[in-house]
């Protein structure tokens, strides 16, 4: 006889049939999952778009100090010391008139129709006083009065009287003396990206215009930490004569950190010191585009209780250091961020700081016998190494500020050295003392040689390191440095 057997019935789990371990698990779960999307979608950002602020919505505003001429206001024409200045367009406002300017004096136009001829954009009075009108050659500008101060194209940035603006044949803009380096408003499109509440604009394409064939346009982008803090200012000069939404090729430099050793052997100067925006775009068509090799570095760390931290790869423009001189850069660096308004002055950071870290240093020795810690291989081969306390890895002539280490070499030969040879230079220092020698031309690096590839094996415990002047303390690891590609760069040909 058969039983009759009923059916299971479908079981439900609800939340509460749970063990605390298995929710903590499902929740852990949720969390690093929403936690891995955020960070992918952040990378992309920050790898494939370029932001840019909608000027339809206003003037990009920034304050003016108390000037060496008068200016007066674009909406009430009144005369003020102090007021606000948009670094795009270029006009002057008094702080009460601010809002009506964004709301009846448009600004620059990042874009506008493809294909659609230009025209000028005219700002209207605070003009300098060197000034010549376009269409009739006289000085303009002179007036004391908003209303007789005359006009000047954003773009252009020709002046004319108001009284000659009949006599323009045409409205076209050319973009004047630096057209080949502007991106023009109508060769460039923009997109709306984003979530509700958070969409912004960005760059959707660029075209080049079609009768310029020598349009080579230029990219700034400025740090807003180094040296005097200069990054700020320049970026407002510059997007005064740029499209403010300028995407460009090769790479040229303005020198606003400590030490600014690529800027030095590309001949951009050893600081930037005030000078004018239309002088540096003067040297830039004048400058010769020069191949740089590029490295990567990638660090590969030494498992601890039977664990392997993640490796990380980096990439070095100029030079990679382990031992003493980055021991000073990293406590510079710690300083700088728990003080940062003590240390906003070059001449204070060079002078003053590495001096009082390096000499803190002479007295401590932190980095005795690295030589002892580090076992180095160039191209495969062992090299056995006197005692040091930091071993340099060169693909520029300078370093630590303005030195020029390869040329101070006299006991052995000199290795032949560029920036675009595929190869590094390797370089040891004895101690501190040795470095503050090596500043003043009294002693000579220690030669260890030249490498394709370059392998440092730290053990015995943990090292402070640098990357083109980025410091952090380095726990054990196998360092490999290997030639990842090439840049262009612009040599200012004005420094031969």
């Amino acid at each position: 006889m058969e039983e009759n057997v009923e059916p299971k019935a479908k079981s439900t789990v609800m939340w509460g049939d749970l063990p605390p371990s298995r929710i903590s698990l499902y929740v852990a779960m949720v969390f690093l999952g929403t936690v891995l999307i955020i960070t992918l979608i952040k990378r992309r950002k920050r790898h494939y778009e370029i932001p840019v602020r909608d000027t339809r919505k206003g003037h990009r505003w920034c304050a003016t100090e108390v000037m060496c001429r008068p200016l007066y206001c674009a909406v009430c024409t009144s005369h003020f010391a102090e007021g606000l200045l948009c670094d795009c367009c270029g006009i002057c406002v008094d702080v009460d008139c601010m809002t009506t300017a964004d709301q009846s004096l448009h600004c620059k136009a990042l874009a506008t129709e493809l294909g659609v001829p230009l025209t000028h954009h005219w700002v209207h009075g605070n003009l300098l006083m060197a000034s010549g009108c376009c269409a009739c050659g006289e000085s303009c500008g002179g007036g004391e009065q908003l209303d007789v101060g005359d006009w000047r194209c954003c773009w252009c940035e020709r002046s004319i009287h108001t009284h000659c603006m009949h006599l323009l044949t045409a409205m076209r803009c050319d973009l004047g003396k630096y057209k080949n380096m502007i991106v023009p408003s109508n060769c460039i499109t923009l997109k709306q990206v984003g979530w509700k509440g958070r969409k912004h604009l960005v760059v959707d394409s660029v075209v080049p215009p079609t009768d310029d064939p020598a349009w080579s346009p230029v990219i700034v982008i400025a740090t807003k930490q180094s040296g005097n803090r200069d990054g700020i200012h320049l970026l407002e000069f510059f997007r005064g004569i740029l499209n403010p939404a300028q995407p460009a090729p090769h790479v040229g430099l303005i020198p606003l950190g400590t030490g600014n050793d690529l800027s030095r052997v590309l001949g951009w100067g050893i600081g930037y010191s005030g000078e004018d925006i239309h002088d540096i775009l003067d040297k830039v068509t004048q400058a010769t585009p020069v191949r740089f090799d590029r490295w990567k570095i990638r660090i590969k760390h030494a498992r601890h209780l039977g664990l392997r931290k993640p490796g990380k790869t980096l990439f070095m423009n100029n030079y990679v250091s382990l031992g003493v001189d980055a021991l000073v850069t990293l406590n510079f660096d710690k300083s700088r961020k728990a003080a940062p308004g003590i240390f906003s002055n070059r001449f204070i950071n060079k002078q003053l700081a590495y001096v009082t870290y390096g000499t803190k240093d002479v007295l401590e020795r932190e980095c005795i016998d690295l030589h002892k810690k580090v076992k180095l291989e160039l191209d495969g081969a062992v090299v056995q190494m006197p005692a040091l306390e930091a071993i340099v890895v060169l693909n520029i002539g300078s370093w630590g500020a303005g030195v020029r280490p390869l040329d101070l070499i006299t006991s052995v030969p000199k290795p032949v050295y560029r920036t675009d040879d595929g190869l590094l230079e390797v370089l040891g220092i004895y101690s501190s003392f040795h470095i503050a020698q090596l500043q003043v031309g009294l002693s000579e690096p220690v030669l260890l040689g030249q490498a394709k590839t370059v392998k440092l094996t730290l053990r015995g415990g943990n090292a402070p390191m640098q990357v083109d002047g980025e410091p952090w303390e380095q726990t054990p690891a196998e360092i490999t440095i290997v030639q990842h590609n090439q840049a262009t760069l612009l040599y200012n040909s004005e420094a031969l």
